[in-house]
């Protein structure tokens, strides 16, 4: 109980919506990687900054966009100044001890949960995803393993998740959480 706590102590006394991240993994790298897809293509770019992000307008493509590393705010916060995104949602990613959520912020659709795995003991780590009209964006603390199933089957045009664009790929986001 006390690492929580201990946790909370970086927020303390600073203004909602302050970007700051509480988790431990403050050596991570992190890595920008956008997913362009439609039915005939599949293309991956690794960007270093949100800057490089393009604009999502091809709304005959869809865009996942996947962060992992959450210690450098400034990406965040940039990330979410390219996209819209609230400042308390930003503030919600990079609070690793958020409770699990879901808030339709008009534009978007903003989740948050957790996932678990089994390395040694039970560890614990908080996914959030937004859902805009064509794309998505998930931020990861440290690893993306979790969407393996999901890339191997983009990358290969397996079953109907290129064919039926953003809305299945909504629903394999979601139901990989669940089943993994």
């Amino acid at each position: 109980m006390t690492g929580i706590i201990n946790k909370s102590f970086k927020k303390a006394g600073m203004p909602p919506g302050s970007i700051i991240y509480t988790g431990d993994k403050t050596n991570e790298e992190i890595s920008i990687s956008l997913i362009e897809y439609n039915n005939e293509d599949y293309f991956v770019k690794e960007m270093e900054k949100p800057e490089d992000i393009p604009d999502l307008d091809d709304h005959n493509k869809v865009y996942w966009l996947n962060i992992v590393g959450l210690s450098k705010t400034d990406i965040i916060e940039g990330t979410g100044n390219r996209f819209g995104i609230h400042p308390l949602i930003l503030e919600d990613i990079v609070n690793v001890n958020q409770r699990p959520k879901l808030e339709n912020q008009g534009k978007y659709i903003y989740i948050v949960c957790h996932l678990f795995s089994y390395e040694k003991k039970v560890v614990s780590e908080q996914l959030s995803i937004i859902l805009g009209k064509n794309y998505v964006i998930t931020f990861l603390e440290s690893t993306d393993t979790v969407f393996e199933p999901i890339k191997d089957r983009l990358i290969n045009n397996k079953g109907q998740i290129r064919k039926k664009g953003l809305l299945l790929t909504r629903i394999q986001l979601m139901s990989n959480l669940y089943i993994n």
